[in-house]
């Protein structure tokens, strides 16, 4: 339906506009500005919004992230929020989190702490606890059983292995 993609499970993914779905194990639809999705992992890369969900059904409301359970990341404008078994407003420049995230907003530095040590180095975010990710430029990493990068219009995912940085 035009605006609604929907992919499946165990299938390689297609990016479309400036819409990126992928699925492992999971049902997906975009619709307008909310992002549902069912079980398991998914991502999207919408416009400037990173969307990482993991066992969770979520949805980005203007300037409000609603997520209920487990792990969910967004990267906004040069802000990136990853929450962890808590629903957390942004409101201005002040990130509202709960529940066993200790986080901070630095200037240009994100600092993310989740039973981890994190660091923010140049163009580079490290992260630890079963997810490694990185922002580089344009090319976004992420490792948690699957290693995805967006390249420019080109997007990878790849099951089970770790990336390089292309």
């Amino acid at each position: 339906m035009r605006s609604i993609w929907i992919i499946v499970d165990n299938v390689t993914s297609a990016f479309m506009g400036s819409i990126w779905i992928t699925g492992d194990c999971v049902t997906s639809a975009f619709m307008g500005s909310i992002w549902i999705t069912g079980d398991c992992v998914t991502s999207a890369f919408m416009g400037s919004i990173w969307v990482k969900v993991d066992y969770v059904t979520s949805a980005f409301m203007g300037s409000i992230w609603s997520t209920g359970d487990c792990v969910t990341s967004a990267f906004m404008g040069s802000i990136w929020v990853k929450v962890n078994y808590v629903t957390s407003p942004f409101m201005g420049s002040i990130w509202s989190t709960g529940d066993c995230v200790t986080s901070a907003f630095m200037g240009s530095v994100w600092v993310n702490v989740d039973y981890v040590t994190s660091s923010f180095m140049i163009s580079v975010w490290i992260t630890g606890d079963c997810v490694t990710s990185a922002f580089m430029r344009n090319i976004w990493i992420n490792v948690d059983s699957v290693t995805s990068a967006f390249m420019e219009s080109i997007w990878i995912t790849v099951a089970s292995i770790a990336s390089a940085c292309m």
